[in-house]
């Protein structure tokens, strides 16, 4: 598989601010993220529709919902109603994706093994990032706004605010990381390679469908991207995947995509297919469903308290 996304050089030119940067995409921990691997570009929730509903996850935050559940659910959406309350011009962890611009800061996570199996060297890949908007903070807050258990800490407002007004941390060395309104443009071809033996063991039927989503991207459209959308029922948070195919439904579209393919024959993406058809990976078994008791409550007074159900009130 060789396209035009895999060397430096080659960004993504969407955003209104392109860099180069860092991602660790654990292609063995999901399908779904080495599907978005393989198609080489992927993007925050924000990009792919205009949803006004805010039902739209990014992909990184449902895989980390998906190993720590309620308290991780819970304890993220006190941080996002921080940040929506005091911080609303900031992107959101829940819909922005994760990128470093700073390759000390990645060294960092190699030690101590506090950030989990993920951030393993051999998922890390340079990227080129092309952002609508962009906000830089020290990770290291994370590990004080959430114990072990992913439960808010007893200074857990103080250390998000100080997380999202971008403070380095005064006794850690700093672990920079953006959070990403924009695209994320993998350059390494070995990264795809190997995220590649993943979906053709697991959606092999899929294959003609992610050949399809490589080229598109090449061509600047978001189909094939697979997001996460959320919606709650009764006592649950429930998170759906979905693959987006809407420029496939244009016939101006398809001419463009054609025109491509024959004046690119030796750029494009093709895979040996079991089946010529485009089949749409079978997400049922991929649903999270998080148990959440009550609603939570969240509220910010004038004197600097904020009173959650989730903890005691703190300052």
């Amino acid at each position: 598989m060789t396209t035009d996304m895999d060397s430096p050089g080659a960004i993504n030119l969407h955003g209104r601010e392109d860099f180069k940067g860092f991602a660790y995409l654990d292609y063995d921990l999901h399908p779904l993220v080495a599907w978005n691997v393989v198609r080489g570009v992927y993007c925050s929730a924000d990009c792919v529709e205009r949803d006004q509903s805010g039902a739209f996850l990014s992909l990184s935050m449902a895989t980390m919902l998906r190993g720590h559940s309620e308290n991780r659910l819970k304890s993220e959406m006190a941080i996002e109603i921080l940040r929506n309350s005091k911080f609303p011009h900031h992107v959101s962890r829940l819909r922005g994706v994760f990128v470093f611009d700073d390759v000390d800061s990645i060294s960092q996570l190699w030690y101590g093994h506090e950030w989990g199996e993920s951030f393993h060297d051999k998922y890390m890949t340079d990227v080129g990032v092309s952002a609508n908007r962009s906000t830089r903070v020290d990770a290291n807050w994370i590990l004080e706004i959430m114990d072990s258990n992913c439960c808010l800490t007893e200074n857990w407002l103080e250390a998000a605010t100080n997380y999202w007004e971008g403070k380095r941390h005064p006794t850690k060395t700093p672990i920079w990381e953006r959070i990403v309104e924009g695209w994320v443009t993998i350059w390494q071809s070995d990264i795809k390679k190997q995220a590649l033996l993943g979906i053709s063991s697991y959606w092999p039927k899929s294959l003609k469908l992610l050949e399809y989503s490589c080229n598109a991207a090449l061509v600047n459209s978001n189909d094939g991207v697979i997001m996460a959308a959320s919606h709650h029922k009764d006592d649950f948070m429930y998170v759906d995947f979905y693959i987006r195919l809407v420029d496939a439904k244009s016939n101006d579209f398809l001419m463009k995509y054609s025109e491509f393919i024959k004046n690119n024959q030796g750029r494009v993406a093709f895979y040996n297919s079991v089946s010529y058809d485009l089949v749409t990976p079978d997400f049922s078994d991929l649903s999270i469903k998080i148990p959440v008791l009550g609603p939570i409550q969240f509220e910010a007074y004038p004197d600097g308290t904020v009173r959650t159900n989730l903890q005691p009130p703190v300052r």
